[in-house]
């Protein structure tokens, strides 16, 4: 972006969050002459900053304006939002998806961003210590990460981040149990979250609880999810009650 698009910033203001309108303007003999306007969210720490916001994402949202990137974009002066993940969801390899997913479809149904990556501490070492340098930097406020076996990367990756880290064993051998007692038996000093085995869900919910400590719409959110899990016993109960047997009472 930055050898394509001369930029310009201009500070936005609101209660709690602050944003940047980003000018980007293509040089002439570029595919692109006309002028964007992308919105870059940034902490109200880095208003004071000269340099450009960090936290960015390669992600373009704008559904209403584009299907293929940038090349289709009608560029109108629009605004297309930039969506910044605040929670990175990390699998030892992509045959933990069908355990992961189930996090990252509640993050959707919360309505939270969030990225998917797989990396492994044994395979992938030095993308590893990237990832989690650089997560606090990037905008993510929680990370959860799920492996199996000698499931060492939530302990690695919270190792060299401040960010919560949030442990899934997934179950891949031992039932399980070699993965969970890798991330429960944390030296003092480096906590690894580890919810129940294969309990991605559980680990998502806990995110947003962290998140929400903060966020009184997202806690709003939260409180209405754990009626709506009332409302289910309540209606298996009403459901049972219908179920005839000659004993019972």
């Amino acid at each position: 972006v930055k050898r394509r698009f001369s930029i310009t910033k201009t500070p936005f203001y609101s209660a709690k969050t602050a944003f940047y309108f980003t000018k980007f303007k293509q040089p002439e003999n570029q595919l692109l002459s006309q002028e964007i306007l992308l919105l870059f969210r940034t902490p109200l720490s880095a208003l004071s900053s000269k340099e450009t916001p960090s936290y960015r994402t390669k992600q373009i949202i704008c559904p209403n304006y584009c299907e293929n990137g940038l090349k289709t974009l009608p560029l109108q002066n629009k605004i297309y939002p930039i969506m910044v993940a605040r929670v990175s969801i990390i699998m030892g390899s992509t045959s933990d998806l069908p355990v992961m997913e189930a996090a990252a479809k509640f993050l959707n149904q919360m309505e939270i961003p969030f990225e998917m990556n797989a990396l492994s501490a044994h395979r992938t070492p030095k993308e590893v210590e990237e990832f989690a340098t650089k997560a606090e930097q990037r905008g993510i406020e929680v990370i959860i990460a799920g492996a199996g076996m000698a499931a060492h990367l939530p302990g690695v990756i919270a190792a060299m981040t401040p960010l919560p880290v949030i442990g899934v064993p997934i179950k891949s051998s031992l039932e399980g149990m070699d993965a969970a007692l890798a991330m429960l038996q944390m030296p003092p000093g480096i906590p690894v979250a580890t919810v129940a085995i294969n309990g991605a869900l559980n680990a998502a919910i806990l995110a947003v609880q962290i998140l929400a400590t903060a966020d009184k719409e997202l806690r709003q959110k939260m409180i209405a999810y754990k009626e709506s899990l009332k409302d289910k016993i309540v209606k298996a109960n009403e459901e049972l009650s219908t179920i005839k047997y000659d004993y019972k009472v």
